[in-house]
């Protein structure tokens, strides 16, 4: 897209100074075509600037994006980990009681 850009405001530049240098001949043409130059150089700064802020916002954003996604993915894991872990915890703590149980019924 920029490359694009950058095409289409040279050639915009090109005719502009074809039609300067076809209306007007000698020092005048100088001066002129610095103007015409420094206002190309402007614009295309200033719209590969907007365009490049745009990009790198959206890409922040998609960034964003993808991290809450994966934060959200792990935080379940976490959740489902934490509740296996506590489950089998309550069952090794059963089971033993229960051998407590039967070691005091044995002696």
């Amino acid at each position: 897209k920029l490359l694009d850009d950058k095409e289409r405001l040279t050639e915009q530049l090109l005719r502009e100074l074809t039609a300067l240098v076809s209306r007007m001949g000698g020092d005048d043409v100088v001066g002129e075509l610095d103007d015409i130059v420094k206002a190309y150089s402007m614009k295309y700064e200033e719209e590969v600037g907007t365009s490049y802020e745009k990009e790198r916002a959206l890409e922040f954003s998609r960034q964003k994006q993808y991290m809450e996604s994966q934060l959200s993915a792990i935080d379940k894991s976490n959740r489902q980990n934490e509740s296996y872990l506590r489950h089998d915890n309550q069952a090794k703590t059963e089971e033993n009681a229960m051998l407590v149980k039967e070691i005091n019924q044995m002696r």
